[in-house]
Formats: structure tokens, C-alpha cells, sequence
């Protein structure tokens, strides 16, 4: 399971990324749409968009977390955790069961 710390870092440099590719399609788009805007502009329009973004990715990743974490642990009958390869942590993780679907322990991937 992330921190909230990990899931704040997390959500900033995926909005990194897009915070670039959004600033250089307002000068595309805007223009094509006849939206006449300046640099300043767009650079506040864009950083708008990006807190909304940071925002968000944080909240969702922090409703996941706290969903997976109210799973209960699947275990063999001989007691011990039930194992899954996590394609989003690029390892095996125990897995976490929830209204009969299965989760990975570490990042509430939905298995």
C-alpha cells in the first residue's frame, strides 16, 4: 500500500508529463479552434488544469488504497497468503479479496 506521500509523488510526475504535452497543445489547439490567447495565458490555463490534475489523481488514488485496504487477506486452507503476479508492481504481491474480486496487497490493482 502507498503512503500518502508516495500517492502525492505519484500523481505529480505522471501531471508532469502532462503538464508539458497540455502547454504545447493550447498553442496548437487554441489557434484552430480561433481562440486568439498569449503565452501568459496559456500558461495559466494550463496550470489551472494541472492542479485540477494533481488533485484528482490524489483523491482517486487515495479512495483506492483506502478500498483495498477494508479487503480482507485470501489464504490457502493451509493458512498461508494467497500469492499474484501485480502487473503494476512488476512482482508477486499477496492478495486481498473484496466482494468476491481480488486486489494486490501493495497498490489495490484489481486482479
Amino acid at each position: 500500500m502507498q503512503t500518502k506521500t508516495q500517492s502525492f509523488i505519484e500523481a505529480m510526475t505522471n501531471t508532469a508529463v502532462g503538464f508539458g504535452i497540455s502547454l504545447a497543445a493550447t498553442f496548437v489547439i487554441f489557434p484552430v479552434l480561433g481562440i486568439a490567447t498569449t503565452p501568459s495565458k496559456n500558461l495559466l490555463i494550463t496550470l489551472f488544469f494541472t492542479v485540477i490534475s494533481i488533485t484528482r489523481g490524489y483523491v482517486i488514488r487515495r479512495w483506492f488504497n483506502q478500498d483495498s485496504t477494508k479487503a480482507k487477506k485470501l489464504r490457502y486452507p493451509d493458512g498461508k497468503l494467497y500469492w499474484l503476479h501485480c502487473f503494476q508492481c512488476e512482482n508477486d504481491m499477496p492478495v486481498l479479496e473484496d466482494k468476491d474480486a481480488l486486489y494486490c496487497s501493495n497498490c489495490g490493482l484489481k486482479h
